[in-house]
């Protein structure tokens, strides 16, 4: 696993936006896994619903 890139916090939250509202159907895990199209599928990240990643997102902060 290669670590993460410094800086880019900014653009990639911007990028992330940008392409979230040009495809408003899908969820953000489910964006995010058909923009990455891993080898394997990730039927765990694919399906989680906006509403529990933001509870886990809260969660995590909280920790």
């Amino acid at each position: 696993m290669s670590q993460k890139e410094p800086g880019l916090e900014q653009e990639l939250l911007d990028e992330l936006l940008k392409t979230w509202q040009e495809n408003p159907n899908q969820r953000l895990t489910q964006l995010l896994v058909n923009v990455i199209a891993p080898r394997e599928p990730c039927p765990g990240i694919f399906y989680v619903e906006d509403s529990r990643l933001i509870e886990l997102l809260k969660k995590a902060r909280r920790q």
